[in-house]
């Protein structure tokens, strides 16, 4: 992946407003909400993905009804407070992570490959070994 053309290309689209990252959920040092670490794997047709991996889709820009106020873009990623459901939620995307940008209303849209392969799907955590005697 060409890093500085991706972060060339996501500073302009945040000039004119609202970009679209389109991530891999489970690339190391993704920081998103649990319920979105749950998705199905999906396969989009306008980006370049391994087969079968969980992706999503998050909004950023200054032009968004209610902006990130912590909004940061640097060379490990994409650092904002999004809202899902309501409630304000951290977020990291690693550049890594992204496998395409787009506009909301596709006038641009950009596919890149993915340096590393993603990591598995974390297992959920076991239960305690308490038992009664």
């Amino acid at each position: 992946m060409d890093l500085l053309k991706l972060r060339r290309t996501v500073f302009e689209l945040l000039l004119d407003g609202h970009v679209q990252l389109i991530a891999l959920i489970h690339y190391p040092g993704v920081k998103l909400p649990e319920h979105l670490t749950k998705m199905e794997p999906m396969k989009l047709a306008d980006a370049p993905s391994p087969p079968a991996q969980p992706v999503v889709t998050l909004d950023y820009g200054y032009a968004l009804a209610r902006p990130p106020a912590d909004f940061a873009v640097d060379d490990t990623g994409i650092t904002a407070t999004l809202i899902f459901n309501g409630v304000d939620t951290p977020t990291f995307i690693p550049w890594g992570a992204v496998i395409a940008i787009r506009t909301p209303d596709d006038a641009f849209v950009a596919g890149f490959q993915v340096d590393e392969p993603p990591v598995a799907a974390p297992e959920p955590p076991k239960r305690g070994g308490l038992r009664a005697v």
